[in-house]
């Protein structure tokens, strides 16, 4: 029975009695979240912790992944492909098939080139750090993607 805590003082004994007569104090020195995530200089995780959540590999390495390979590595396939796509207008799902195909194709290779993933999961890591370590996030993707 000795094991079982006392709840909480209610809001009169609060107010009617000191903080040291009441036995009861909210417990504040445990979180759900691993220690990595609010330790660092300013609470938002560790710099130079290199593990990744799962949400990390599924998510947001593959996103950084897709955003590289169209920006850089696939370019000239989906500049071919948006001017199709501007060109036919309500008929570019049907004309513009093959160039889709030619362009999914093309970062589909990427996403299975190794060194290209672990390039892009040190540049996830990267900004993370400079996110953990400043609090300064970085741009939205949107502001990134600007086409030229």
């Amino acid at each position: 029975m000795a094991d079982i805590p006392k709840p909480p003082p209610t809001k009169t004994q609060a107010e009617n009695n000191p903080e040291d007569i009441l036995e009861w104090k909210p417990r504040t020195d445990w979180t759900v979240l691993p220690s990595s995530f609010s330790s660092g200089p300013l609470g938002l995780g560790d710099p130079e912790d290199t593990s990744l959540r799962k949400v990390e590999k599924e998510v947001l390495i593959p996103m950084v992944m897709r955003d590289k390979a169209w920006m850089e590595k696939c370019r000239p396939e989906v500049i071919a492909f948006e001017k199709c796509a501007k060109a036919e207008e309500f008929m570019m799902m049907f004309r513009c098939r093959e160039k889709n195909n030619i362009m999914q194709r093309c970062v589909k290779a990427w996403f299975q080139d190794e060194d290209f993933k672990e390039e892009c999961k040190q540049i996830y890591l990267d900004k993370r750090k400079h996110y953990r370590s400043t609090g300064e996030g970085q741009k939205l993707r949107r502001e990134e993607m600007k086409w030229q």
